[in-house]
């Protein structure tokens, strides 16, 4: 509704991996498929160019990750496991070999291993700040 209202030419996308739950300041609870849902919503549902910018985090594995996930997901590379794959795993369970690979021992060189939501509690309709800007904006005459 806010993209429509505002008719902009083009959408900037900051994908700052600082609220992963995996981030060892924890202010969310975002998974990077979570992530990526959000991203592809909006790609699948806009024709405007789309800017995807990389941001912050502090588990330079888990952003890696990330910013890997979310180009694959930008450039509709195939994510998922195919169901006429012979293969048994996804697609992104394995870590190929690569100079940075020892990164990834402590999550046993498993791409998804960290990728679960954690306990936490949801304060984003708490105090209604979400419907109260929502509504704020789209009151406003844009021109």
């Amino acid at each position: 509704l806010i993209i429509y209202k505002f008719k902009p030419e083009c959408l900037v996308i900051q994908c700052g991996c600082d609220g992963l739950n995996t981030d060892e300041h924890q202010q969310w609870n975002l998974t990077i498929k979570g992530m990526a849902f959000a991203i592809n919503k909006i790609l699948s549902t806009t024709e405007m160019p789309v800017l995807l910018l990389g941001g912050g985090g502090y588990n330079h594995t888990e952003v890696a990750k990330c910013w890997t996930y979310l180009t694959a997901i930008a450039s509709n590379f195939q994510t998922e496991k195919d169901d006429d794959d012979d293969d048994d795993y996804d697609k992104w369970d394995l870590i190929p070999e690569h100079s940075h690979l020892d990164c990834y021992e402590g999550d046993g060189y498993e791409f998804w291993k960290n990728e679960r939501e954690k306990r936490m509690k949801d304060q984003n309709e708490e105090d209604g700040w979400l419907d109260y800007l929502k509504k704020e904006i789209l009151k406003r005459d844009i021109k």
